[in-house]
């Protein structure tokens, strides 16, 4: 080493002796000690802190959906059973002359639902339609941004509107959004309202001879 470095750098002794004594000296440990405990904070407990919570509130959610597909699930037979023995009337089905008529119909009511409960659609796409027994399947894929209370309310709501429908793969996620608030989530679902054809209307009645 040459002799500038010997007088220039100093020694580990120099240093530690350099170190404030005293009253000071403790101030100075102690506000190193909540330096070195805020930089842990920020850079390894604050990351897991945020990544549990998120992990947490994931799960919930799933939890719900099980829950709430697994009573969906049980209802189902004696709503079938119910189907089975009772024609849809006018109030159950939705109105339309045409599929494309009754889809926009349910179109509309799906958003004026969601509007009034302070949700909003973001997406809306067309199933393609379907005969079940005589009847036809309308339906529409939806994806429907509001905080998880406020879809809760919204399901619970169509499962109870008139014209009756019927939801189907439901999801319910975190707002990919990332201007969104973080309250904001999102469900993707599927809607089917059904409709009477004219094959299916009851024939009319034969005139008295």
């Amino acid at each position: 080493m040459s002799p500038i470095s010997k007088h220039t750098l100093p020694s580990r002794h120099a240093l530690v002796r350099a170190l404030p004594e005293g009253r000071a000296g403790h101030v100075a440990a102690l506000g190193l000690s909540a330096l070195v405990v805020m930089l842990g904070w920020l850079l390894v407990v604050g990351p897991l802190w945020g990544w549990y919570g998120r992990r947490a509130e994931t799960l919930a959610l799933q939890r719900d959906t099980v829950e709430r597909m697994q009573a969906l699930s049980a209802a189902l037979p004696g709503l079938r059973r119910a189907a089975a023995t009772s024609a849809p009337g006018p109030a159950l089905l939705i109105g339309g002359a045409t599929d494309a008529i009754a889809s926009a119909n349910l179109e509309e009511m799906l958003q004026q639902t969601a509007s009034s409960m302070g949700a909003s659609i973001s997406s809306a796409e067309n199933v393609p339609a379907a005969m079940i027994g005589p009847y036809q399947r309308i339906g529409l894929h939806i994806v429907v941004g509001a905080s998880f209370p406020t879809l809760v309310r919204l399901i619970a709501t169509l499962e109870r509107s008139a014209p009756a429908v019927v939801i189907d793969g439901l999801h319910i996620h975190k707002s990919e959004d990332e201007d969104a608030p973080a309250t904001m989530m999102e469900c993707d679902m599927s809607v089917y309202a059904f409709r009477r054809t004219d094959s299916s209307a009851p024939p009319p009645a034969a005139p008295a001879p």
